[in-house]
């Protein structure tokens, strides 16, 4: 058989021989192979293309040329703000201070490709036409910017033709790279900004949160530096006033009935020759009970400087309630039976009481002569006494005039001042109802009155049973 060949050339037959043929079949399989390696080449590339973030990127970077181009390694340095980074498919990512790899520094250096050609001749393993390896150093660069360097170590000696191919993938992953670098940069500044914002105002809160509790704090202390000054204040106000009406009872109501002592005696002496029994009788009466006004005056006045200075021992004991009221009627019976005023004493059973027996007989007492004084002639006082669940309540009641709400509200406070005459014009200081006040609330207890003008006046106090004291 001929080994010509003919074909068709303008409805012409044209011989072609057997070596051009055997061209014509070499350009078919090289383009054949060529279509096969860019396919390849794309292939990868729409894979990398999928792929989200830096890290991810670089790893299917690597992991694409491992696997589609082969080499025993992959390795790949890159810049991010001047930090060298290197990993590999065999080793982990991690920051370098410089490269060690003369092959690697060059290509970072010069921008080219470096080829390097390993001899495995003294392995026995290969055949002759396997002892070639290449390794290449491919610089990753975008424009005039080297983002980086690829190294593929150990590739097949057949694989060197597919050296165009391949360029095109590292031109492309260098894009991708870049990108991904551009935008790592950007959200890594994204991030310290905000972490900067952060902090800034966990600064800010912090300070503020020890600016208010330094505020906080120092607004306690005035507060509690105010406090102490009002009730300092208070307590400077009440010893003020408590001064003055210590004064004003040595000068008035001292001096007056000391003067009456003096006048009548005074009378005495010049003209008792030429008075009769009765006139001179008259006289001792006045000077008897201007004395014992005077008396009582000074005996309040004692326990309430006692009082004041902190002198008066509290010494609660057990009292038998009935004995109390006894001594307490037996005091006040003589102003008592000057006005015919008649006093009883009413109790629900026979009782005791803890208390201080000087300090509540001191109390029955003063309210006693105030129910006396403000009392009609031929009137009439009960002591009430009922003993409760927690506590033992005593009432004075009266038939007397009675007092208005304005005069309530003022008589158990020292900075007010009430003073109303008797029904038969006798004198008082309102001290001695401050004297039941302070004493009651030396035992826990509670003083009021209940009055109208008119109908009389019940002055209460409570005192708590033993246990609660």
């Amino acid at each position: 058989m001929n080994s010509d060949i003919y074909k068709f050339k303008m409805k012409e037959f044209v011989k072609i021989s057997a070596n051009e043929l055997l061209s014509i079949k070499e350009r078919a399989n090289k383009l054949a192979k060529e279509k096969s390696s860019l396919q390849l080449i794309v292939n990868m590339m729409n894979k990398l293309s999928l792929t989200p973030g830096l890290e991810n990127t670089i790893n299917t970077i690597l992991q694409l040329l491992i696997e589609n181009i082969g080499g025993s390694n992959v390795t790949m340095y890159y810049l991010i703000d001047n930090i060298i980074h290197n990993v590999s498919v065999l080793s982990e990512h991690k920051v370098i201070d410089c490269i060690a790899d003369e092959a690697v520094n060059k290509a970072f250096e010069t921008g080219e490709v470096i080829e390097l050609s390993n001899d495995f001749k003294d392995t026995l393993l290969l055949t002759s036409e396997f002892t070639k390896a290449y390794t290449w150093v491919l610089p990753l660069i975008v424009g005039q910017e080297k983002i980086g360097v690829l190294k593929i170590e150990n590739l097949h000696i057949g694989i060197s033709e597919f050296h165009a191919e391949l360029s095109v993938f590292v031109n492309y992953a260098s894009i991708i790279l870049k990108n991904e670098i551009l935008g790592h940069t950007k959200l890594k500044e994204a991030y310290n900004e905000l972490y900067k914002e952060v902090e800034i105002r966990k600064e800010t809160e912090k300070a503020l949160q020890n600016s208010n509790e330094e505020y906080e704090a120092t607004n306690e202390e005035l507060l509690e530096s105010l406090e102490e000054i009002r009730t300092l204040n208070e307590k400077l106000t009440n010893i003020n006033t408590t001064k003055e009406k210590l004064l004003s009872i040595i000068a008035h109501d001292l001096r007056n009935p000391l003067f009456t002592v003096l006048e009548f005696s005074d009378l005495l002496i010049k003209k008792a020759n030429s008075f009769s029994t009765d006139q001179i009788v008259k006289c001792l009466h006045n000077i008897h009970d201007s004395t014992l006004h005077t008396f009582k005056l000074l005996e309040n006045l004692l326990e309430w400087s006692r009082s004041q200075t902190g002198r008066l021992e509290f010494k609660p004991e057990n009292i038998a309630v009935k004995n109390l009221i006894n001594d307490a009627i037996d005091i006040a019976s003589s102003q008592a039976n000057k006005k015919n005023i008649e006093i009883s004493y009413a109790a629900e059973n026979e009782s005791t009481v803890f208390v201080d027996k000087n300090m509540i007989n001191t109390v029955l007492r003063n309210l006693l002569i105030n129910a006396i004084k403000f009392t009609n002639r031929n009137g009439k006082i009960i002591i009430k006494i009922q003993s409760q669940q927690n506590h033992t309540l005593f009432s004075v009641c009266d038939s007397g005039v009675g007092m208005s709400q304005e005069a309530i509200s003022k008589i158990f406070k020292i900075t007010e001042t009430v003073k109303t005459l008797g029904t038969e014009n006798e004198k008082g200081t309102g001290l001695g109802l401050l004297l039941c006040k302070e004493f009651v609330e030396n035992h826990n207890g509670k003083i009021w009155v209940e009055s109208e003008l008119g109908k009389g006046s019940n002055f209460c106090f409570s005192i708590p049973n033993r246990q609660t004291v």
